[in-house]
């Protein structure tokens, strides 16, 4: 079994005490992206000496106000501003469409310039922030880069091409693999809601049972960690995010494939003398009750968000919606608050499987360096 990749030693900056302007985060999409881009832009706050303020609405997408997911307090003592005065500005004015770049004596809003990916922000979209003496900038993207100052940073040209096809998802991997240490830090900072690890307590205790029976027979605990992601086939078929959450065919296959991986983990771990506890997070119903079926009680789950069905992705106030509980997880606070606490247990695995280009698994990844085998 390879080793467990190391976590690294990078600790997360603090807030410049000696800012000399703010920088804002108008954060889109769902958790994974969400998240991924505000641990960047911590850093690139840092690095340009602004202060770091953040809108991150509650919608279709994340039905869950930051505050109401992590405490705003990181471990550093440092403080993040959430919808301040600020935030909520800035916001007004990329949405009434105000934002001409590097309009010093108002505001700057950059944006991505990918054709492909026009929501992704690229090192040299951001070059002229170095220089951008706008008392306010704020970045719109879902994805962020955490520094400026790279050795093989793409050149600069204020009328570039935008970037298509292979050489943006070449730039776009360079640069998400260099700032993968950085992210790690800050999320290694981060604390989660009380709503958060009251859905995390029963697995914990069920893994550290599980460890401590291993070594009283001898053995080590391989905790793995397992994300089935089938949400981007069935957002590509209803063509937005929820549009039905019951729409869309369960590929039986897919899934039968993280099966046959889990089963190769737990025998090269067997051969080891370690034994395998799988930690399932999934995005499906359906797929947790086929590995349930396979792996018994092998398997730790959180409990679910909801026993009496699926929840609408729209809604916050926890009305369950009967006869949908084989479609996909909906995106509630109350669903948000599980989400992420599965994202939190991923991060403790020593190895994940996990669904290929899922923002979610790789920044879960991150937060301690765990080894990743990607399928899908």
């Amino acid at each position: 079994m390879p080793a467990c990749k190391k976590r690294s030693d990078l600790h997360c900056p603090r807030a410049p005490t000696d800012a000399t302007g703010d920088l804002v985060l108008l954060a889109i999409h769902g958790f994974g992206n969400r998240i991924r881009s505000l641990a960047a832009a911590w850093w690139l706050a840092a690095e340009q000496r602004r202060r770091l303020h953040m809108r991150w609405p509650a919608d279709d997408s994340c039905g869950a106000r930051f505050e109401e997911l992590f405490e705003t307090v990181l471990l550093t003592g440092d403080t993040l501003r959430t919808d301040s005065l600020v935030a909520l500005s800035a916001a007004m004015h990329y949405s009434a469409g105000r934002f001409l770049h590097n309009d010093q004596s108002l505001i700057s809003i950059y944006e991505g310039q990918s054709v492909d990916r026009p929501a992704e922000l690229f090192t040299s979209d951001l070059l002229p922030l170095a220089a951008d003496s706008a008392r306010v900038v704020a970045l719109r993207g879902a994805t962020v880069p955490a520094t400026l100052e790279r050795k093989h940073a793409p050149p600069n040209a204020s009328h570039r091409a935008p970037l298509t096809g292979a050489k943006a998802e070449r730039i776009r991997m360079l640069e998400h693999h260099s700032d993968a240490p950085m992210r790690g830090a800050f999320y290694r900072a981060l604390v989660p809601a009380a709503a958060v690890r009251a859905h995390m307590q029963a697995a914990v205790g069920r893994i550290e049972a599980e460890r401590a029976a291993a070594a009283a027979d001898g053995h080590s605990l391989l905790l793995v960690g397992v994300h089935v992601r089938q949400g981007d086939a069935l957002d590509l078929a209803q063509r937005y995010f929820f549009h039905d959450l019951t729409g869309g065919t369960h590929d039986a296959d897919f899934v039968a494939r993280f099966a046959n991986e889990m089963a190769a983990v737990a025998s090269a771990g067997v051969a080891e003398g370690r034994r395998a506890l799988f930690f399932l997070a999934s995005d499906q119903e359906a797929a947790r009750r086929i590995l349930r079926s396979r792996f018994g009680c092998a398997l730790v789950e959180l409990a679910p968000p909801c026993v009496e069905g699926a929840w609408r992705a729209d809604e916050t106030r926890g009305d369950p919606v009967a006869g949908v509980d084989e479609g996909r997880v909906g995106r509630g606070c109350h669903e948000m608050h599980h989400a992420v606490a599965e994202w939190l247990m991923l991060g403790r695995a020593e190895i994940l499987i996990r669904s290929r280009k899922s923002s979610f698994s790789d920044e879960a990844a991150l937060i301690n360096g765990v080894r990743c085998i990607d399928l899908g």
